[in-house]
């Protein structure tokens, strides 16, 4: 009887691509780990910063280093899930080829060799897709921070241009060194060794060329063909100038000229018609420019709402129905205000609400990007309501209830305007946003985590079977009182510091 044939070290006909593949993601693994690491030690002196001075500057710092380090985890996990992929798939693999040997051979080692396969395969494809799921919760975690992430300040910019010129220097400077050491190489090797046949024909190339380049053959025919050649084409040049110019003046004695002349007047009136055309294809969309030269309505013909804009706790024994009809609206203000800061730039420090909204160059922008008109433009950021000047009065919101918001307006209204906003702001459709647990946060626009955030990242209440013990009402509560923390920290930072001044010396002069 003859023995099965032993397995080869890669595999029952596995090919060198896969190897190839799985090596360059193992060699990854580490540099992408050294990132994260320099990343999070960049965030903890940047928290360390921050919380030793509250400004502008040191915000935008922590928040970028959050950002960063979450992205730097996202490309760790993926490039551990590409690892383990490969793997899986090599697994895989394995396990075909000794299923067929075994299928041919039918022996006890062969069948033995691919029961192992398939269990080696069966729990490396389980590991990975436990890295899948790990891989999509860092992408999400790296999204929620990059959204928290305001503008830049002005104070910051000119630096940063700075440096990236000093950056792009060195890379330059790098790069002159590099091309520097190559050719004292190929000079050294020119001059030294004569041995290297690769030398002689690039010695070779450049007088091959130069001989093609001489100007000596070139100047000889035009001397030989001077008298003739230079002559005939000024001539040729002077009769083209005054041709034109004859007909013209004798259009009525010719009747061949002015056949002639008809293509040019032709082409010259083609042209002002082709420039007349795009000024009357942007004349057409009355909407847009209505929108554009937008007349502030005068406060004695607005619509009237309460004195100040409202925004109540959520409680959890309260109905829907009822809940939506109080605070509805206001979710809905919070998400455009949102648009505003996030997407146009719109701070409530430098700019009113209702200037920065008559703004003329905004009004295109927005009407442009939202792809609405006048009257949906005066509607939907409520510039015809008495509240048009005011700032919803938190600056923290759920981001699941305002997705919901969004689209249960847009069912009552029968058209997809805020689904139009919200894609355009996040870059994704509410529905999906649904199932979201962060916090949206007005000013600077970004978003915050809940406490606890762990407690509640990988539990979904649409599910029949809950996957903790947590409720729905546990969760509301975390979420306003989060809300509330958030306010009152927030609100600590907007008071004067100035020790010049006290509040028993505000009112005198």
């Amino acid at each position: 009887m003859v023995d099965p044939p032993k397995r080869p070290a890669t595999g029952w006909g596995l090919g060198k691509k896969a190897d190839q593949e799985l090596k360059s993601w193992r060699r990854q693994v580490p540099l992408f780990q050294r990132e994260y690491d320099q990343a999070e030690a960049r965030q903890k002196a940047a928290e360390e910063e921050h919380t030793a001075a509250r400004t502008p500057e040191t915000d935008y710092k922590a928040l970028k280093a959050q950002s960063d380090t979450a992205t730097a985890y996202r490309k760790l996990k993926q490039a551990t899930f590409n690892v383990a992929d490969s793997e899986a798939k090599i697994a895989e693999r394995e396990a075909h080829d000794a299923k067929q040997a075994d299928n041919t051979l039918r022996t006890p080692t062969s069948k033995s060799i691919a029961d192992a396969a398939a269990e080696k395969a069966i729990e490396l494809r389980n590991a990975a897709t436990g890295l899948r799921e790990e891989t999509k919760e860092a992408k999400e975690r790296a999204d929620i921070a990059a959204l928290a992430v305001p503008k830049m300040p002005e104070s910051m910019v000119e630096a940063a241009k700075i440096e990236a010129a000093e950056k792009m220097k060195q890379k330059v400077d790098k790069n002159g060194k590099t091309n520097s050491k190559t050719n004292g190489k190929e000079n050294g090797s020119k001059n030294g060794n004569t041995n290297d046949n690769k030398n002689p024909p690039k010695v070779k190339v450049p007088p091959k060329v130069e001989e093609k380049v001489e100007p000596e053959p070139v100047t000889k025919p035009e001397e030989k063909h001077d008298p003739s050649a230079v002559e005939e084409p000024p001539k040729d040049k002077e009769e083209v100038k005054p041709e034109p110019v004859k007909p013209v003046a004798n259009p009525e004695e010719k009747g061949d000229p002015p056949k002639v002349e008809a293509p040019p007047s032709d082409k010259e009136e083609v042209k002002p018609e082709t420039v007349k055309k795009p000024e009357e294809t942007e004349d057409p969309p009355e909407v847009k420019k209505a929108a554009w030269d937008l007349v502030v309505i005068p406060k004695e013909n607005l619509i009237k709402e309460s004195p100040h804009l409202t925004f109540m706790r959520m409680v959890p024994g309260m109905s829907d129905g009822d809940y939506w009809a109080s605070e509805g609206f206001t979710y809905l203000r919070f998400l455009m205000d949102f648009y505003l800061g996030h997407k146009q730039g719109w701070n409530p420090l430098y700019r009113d609400r209702l200037e920065f909204l008559s703004n003329r160059k905004k009004i295109r922008k927005i009407c442009e990007e939202l792809s609405c008109s006048a009257e949906d433009y005066v509607t939907f950021f409520e510039l015809d309501k008495t509240t048009r000047e005011q700032r919803v009065p938190s600056n923290y919101a759920p981001a699941w209830y305002m997705a919901l918001a969004a689209i249960r307006k847009d069912a009552e209204l029968g058209k997809e305007f805020y689904k139009t906003v919200w894609k355009v702001t996040f870059g994704r459709d509410p529905l999906l946003s649904v199932g979201q647990k962060h916090l949206l946060k007005l000013f600077p626009p970004g978003a915050e985590l809940v406490e606890d955030w762990e407690k509640y990242q990988d539990i979904d209440w649409f599910e029949e079977e809950p996957k903790s013990d947590i409720s729905w009402y546990d969760f509301i509560k975390v979420q306003w009182d989060t809300i509330e923390n958030l306010e009152r920290n927030y609100g600590k930072g907007l008071h004067d510091n100035d020790p010049d001044f006290d509040a028993a010396d505000g009112d005198q002069c």
